[in-house]
């Protein structure tokens, strides 16, 4: 029997992964402003794990290359999930050497993309009108 934690963690999953889902990427700079970037999701695992594939010059990808904590919020109506955690700058060539998620490189990730690896810690969920946080 799946637990409310659980079953909650399903349904932020199933919005995540919908159809055209685009997420909010937030990154905070060097002088503690944020950085934002509205993106699509290149894949991932539940709400814990979340692949995104950026430009290796951005400014958001500069910013978390220094400071690993991230966020990422997405929606769907009236619910919403903010996601809390840290972000993995994965670069091509680190692609290519180490063989990590190998099927990014060859479909999507050029050698002027990274992949980011955002793995969450918190979330807090808004759905159907009810409010929670949970750890992850």
């Amino acid at each position: 029997m799946e637990t409310n934690k659980e079953m909650l963690i399903e349904h932020c999953t199933d919005i995540l992964h919908g159809k055209d889902q685009l997420c909010v990427l937030v990154s905070v700079s060097n002088t503690g402003y944020p950085i934002t970037s509205v993106v699509r999701p290149a894949g991932g695992i539940g709400i814990e794990t979340i692949y995104f594939i950026l430009y290796n010059n951005s400014a958001i990808v500069t910013s978390f290359e220094n400071n690993p904590r991230g966020n990422v919020t997405f929606y769907s109506g009236d619910n919403s999930v903010s996601l809390i955690g840290e972000v993995f700058v994965i670069s091509s060539e680190m692609l290519c050497k180490d063989g990590i998620d190998t099927h990014f490189y060859s479909t999507s990730v050029g050698a002027d993309y990274v992949l980011l690896k955002f793995v969450a810690n918190e979330a807090h969920i808004h759905i159907d009108g009810e409010y929670q946080t949970i750890q992850i």
